[in-house]
């Protein structure tokens, strides 16, 4: 097939077994999601950078964003469920499906064309655009919508800075949870949401939090160097705030979050 000049016949696929081969060293974040099954294609044209097509598909639509989400810098595409374009690279996700199209080094032609092959496979994918109903929950002010990030499993928890290797909030390998990074005034913070399949397991986690940062009983915010941290256990869901600028900025986001439920 051909689009805009440039024109392809190698095509490729791989799987959960096979992934590793093609994406060495980057396979873990698609395999802690419902990856499927990958295919990419290279599109050449003469005196113009090859544009190399991949497209990841998932077992639920919420994980192709989950993937997105953790690859984006900023949102300035739409296209799909949202998309993010820089330096020839175009990231968007709808869908069950997670798109990379690629052109480098990026010519201005071969932007073009990266745009048409990503608008050609954005109309040939049907479905969803909506985003995980989990990251409703996040109280909108002060949410910096760029810096939501949205995984199922406990390696990714240390994505905004440190809080342990183990599995502290029991997120396991199966559990909803989103973080994003807050900005009211000059304070920042930043707020994560765990929700979990009971209330019993969201309470033990919460109970693990607080023994972890040896947080006193009768109080639910704790002030450290790095921030002000603090928690709260809504049903099924946990409601963390951590590196917070002050505990204004962290009682009120909890506060916030607590009326959202509502």
């Amino acid at each position: 097939s051909s689009i805009s000049g440039w024109t392809t016949d190698v095509d490729d696929s791989w799987d959960r077994g096979t992934l590793h081969e093609y994406i060495n060293g980057g396979a873990e974040l698609f395999l802690s999601y419902s990856f499927e099954e990958g295919r990419s294609r290279i599109y050449t044209c003469e005196e113009q950078p090859d544009i190399t097509v991949d497209i990841f598909r998932f077992s639920r639509a919420e994980d192709a964003y989950g993937v997105y989400s953790m690859s984006r810098e900023e949102e300035n595409m739409d296209i799909g469920g949202g998309g993010q374009y820089g330096a020839g690279l175009l990231l968007f996700w709808k869908d069950r499906y997670y798109v990379s199209v690629l052109a480098s080094p990026e010519t201005p032609e071969a932007r073009e064309a990266v745009m048409a092959i990503a608008r050609l496979i954005d109309e040939q994918i049907d479905g969803s655009t909506d985003a995980p109903q989990l990251l409703r929950r996040f109280p909108p002010d002060g949410l910096r919508p760029a810096t939501v990030r949205y995984f199922l499993h406990h390696a990714w928890q240390n994505v905004y800075g440190l809080i342990t290797h183990d599995d502290l909030l029991r997120i396991g390998d199966s559990t909803e949870t989103a973080v994003a990074k807050y900005r009211i005034g000059d304070a920042e913070a930043t707020m994560f949401l765990v929700r979990y399949p009971d209330a019993e397991i969201a309470a033990d986690a919460f109970g693990r939090w607080k023994q972890h940062y040896r947080v006193p009983e009768e109080t639910e915010i704790l002030s450290r160097e790095d921030g002000c941290f603090a928690a709260d256990v809504h049903d099924a869901y946990l409601i963390l705030v951590h590196w917070a600028t002050d505990e204004e900025t962290a009682t009120t986001l909890l506060k916030q979050t607590r009326e959202h439920f509502h």
